[in-house]
C-alpha cells in the first residue's frame, strides 16, 4: 500500500510503503533533501524480548568467531606451509564433514536441549580453535594436526547453529515469529 502526501506548494512528499514484512518504510524529499525512516517489527521484537536478544546477540558473536577463525585458519595454512594445495585440502576438511554431519546435529537437536548443545557446540569449537593456534606454534611438521581439528571443528560446528529457528519458535509467539525470523536471516 503507498500513501503519497503533497502539500498545496508540492514543496515535499511523502511516501509511505507499509507491507507484512516491512511495517512501514517512509520517504521523506523536501527542499532540504531527503531522509528516510524504517520501522521494522523484527528490530521491535528485538529491542522487546530479552530472551530474543540474547539468542542473536550470541549468534552474532558465535557467527563473527568462526569466520574470523576461518580466515585465520587459511592464513594460517598458508603462512606455514606456503602451499595452495595445503588450502584445498583445508577446506576439503571443512566442508566434507560438515556436509556429513549436519543432518546428524538436526536427529540431536530433536532429542536434547537446543540450548545446551549450542553452548557445548560453542564451547567445543573454542577448544578447536585453540588447538589450531598451538598447532600452528608446533612447526610444519606437525601441521597435519590442524587437518583433524578442523574436520572436528567442522563436524561440531552445525551443532551451533541447528535450531536457532526452532529455539525462536519456543521463545515468542506465533504472530511474532514471523518478523523474528526475518530480523535473523536477514541480519545475520
Amino acid at each position: 500500500m503507498t500513501d503519497k502526501k503533497r502539500t498545496q506548494d508540492e514543496r515535499f512528499v511523502w511516501i509511505s510503503l507499509q507491507g507484512p514484512i516491512m511495517e512501514q518504510l517512509t520517504i521523506y524529499f523536501g527542499e532540504r533533501g531527503c531522509s528516510t525512516r524504517i520501522r521494522h517489527e523484527g528490530l521491535a521484537i528485538f529491542l522487546r524480548r530479552k530472551h530474543f536478544r540474547h539468542l542473536w546477540l550470541g549468534s552474532v558473536i558465535s557467527g563473527l568467531g568462526s569466520q574470523l577463525g576461518a580466515a585465520a585458519v587459511l592464513w594460517m595454512t598458508l603462512g606455514v606451509t606456503k602451499s595452495p594445495e595445503a588450502l584445498g585440502l583445508i577446506s576439503f576438511a571443512s566442508g566434507v564433514p560438515a556436509a556429513i554431519a549436519s543432518p546428524l546435529a538436526g536427529v540431536l537437536g530433536d532429542r536434547y536441549s537446543r540450548t545446551r548443545l549450542m553452548a557445548f557446540g560453542n564451547a567445543l569449537l573454542c577448544l578447536v580453535y585453540i588447538g589450531l593456534g598451538v598447532v600452528s606454534g608446533l612447526g610444519p611438521h606437525l601441521f597435519w594436526i590442524s587437518y583433524l581439528l578442523i574436520a572436528g571443528g567442522s563436524v561440531i560446528s552445525p551443532l551451533t547453529a541447528t535450531g536457532r529457528s526452532q529455539l525462536i519458535a519456543e521463545l515468542l509467539p506465533a504472530e511474532e515469529r514471523g518478523p523474528a525470523n526475518f530480523f535473523d536471516d536477514i541480519y545475520l
